[in-house]
């Protein structure tokens, strides 16, 4: 998409910002609105008089929403609600997590009242710029960048300190012209969202497609004229007359995987690495989220390792039945049996 293009422009001082129109202002977060940090929990508010309270996770802030389904209640001294409590317009904001989750948010519209929000969860409250504005500003490709350069980083986490969040460039055009963009946001959205749910639709008929085309091709077959018998099985019916039927037992071996404990996963990649239910996708094996258990002599674990060839099939939701043959590249696996 193009845009027409501004009678000047100015550099913005901003090195991963660049220029900006000549009549635009750069300001700092900090001059135009305050950063709450949230509630830590497991305070000791033993003799305090205490009231329960609803309180925001990083879990229900998510990127232009909220998921207020399971909002979870915490305990505070009674005189620390109004250093906590959320107002209608504030800018919710992720302080870490995952790296998909730093600076995400949304405008907080005051559907649950009294509520606060945990330490994990930053409450920007504008006072200088619209709370819209400053959504889309947080949410932009710019300050993403910002705060990943600004934040704390381990192994697919990161965190960003309040300090640091207060010190992001703002843009601000003038007032009417920030309506305008916002108007023009909303529509180009709208139209957006409306061909990922038509895309979302024709990708959900062509997999049901493809399963069906699948299920025919290895329960009937490829010629329509074979004559056919009864398969014997009920949801199965009629198969080829020619075809055998019989029990997968008779023809593979079945394995459960081993119950490996949680608490001894490891990140190094010179360990085993691990297969879980989170790496079985539909029809193919999922490595986005890999964990590596370290083996050791006579650990009684050689029946667990995977062989090229080997078919891995979920055994919880919403998984169950799907499954995918190990490759050449994925045969160095331990099961989990999960």
């Amino acid at each position: 998409m193009s845009f027409p293009r501004y009678p000047a422009y100015k550099d913005s001082g901003v090195e991963w910002l660049g220029e900006v129109p000549a009549h635009w202002e750069i300001s700092r977060l900090k001059f135009v609105a305050n950063v709450q940090t949230g509630v830590a929990k497991g305070k000791d508010n033993a003799g305090k008089d205490t009231l329960s309270v609803p309180y925001l996770r990083v879990a229900n802030v998510q990127d232009g929403y909220f998921e207020l389904e399971d909002v979870a209640q915490i305990d505070i001294p009674a005189i620390d609600l109004p250093r906590y409590e959320l107002q209608a317009g504030d800018v919710l904001m992720n302080e870490g997590g995952d790296f998909d989750k730093l600076g995400r948010g949304h405008v907080w519209d005051g559907s649950i009242s009294p509520c606060i929000h945990q330490n994990h969860v930053f409450a920007v409250r504008p006072h200088g710029v619209s709370p819209t504005w400053l959504n889309r500003l947080t949410g932009s490709g710019y300050a993403q960048f910002y705060f990943m350069s600004r934040s704390k980083q381990s192994t697919n986490l990161a965190s960003i300190s309040s300090a640091n969040v207060m010190e992001l460039s703002v843009v601000l055009p003038p007032v009417a012209e920030q309506a305008n963009i916002e108007g023009f946001l909303d529509r180009e959205a709208a139209k957006i969202d409306a061909l990922v749910a038509e895309q979302e639709q024709l990708i959900t008929l062509l997999k049901e497609k493809r399963q069906a085309v699948i299920s025919h091709a290895v329960t009937k077959g490829l010629d329509s004229a074979v004559p056919m018998k009864d398969s014997g099985v009920e949801w199965l019916g009629e198969v080829p007359v020619h075809w055998g039927v019989g029990k997968c037992g008779f023809y593979l071996r079945v394995l459960s995987g081993f119950a490996f404990p949680s608490s001894g996963f490891t990140l190094d990649e010179v360990a085993h690495r691990l297969l879980r239910g989170a790496n079985v996708g539909v029809s193919r094996l999922r490595w986005d989220d890999t964990v590596y258990w370290q083996r050791s002599e006579h650990d009684g674990l050689d029946e667990y390792e995977m062989a090229e060839g080997d078919l891995v099939i979920g055994m919880d939701r919403p998984l169950i039945g799907e499954g995918m043959r190990v490759a050449g590249h994925d045969a160095r696996v331990a099961g989990d049996q999960r």
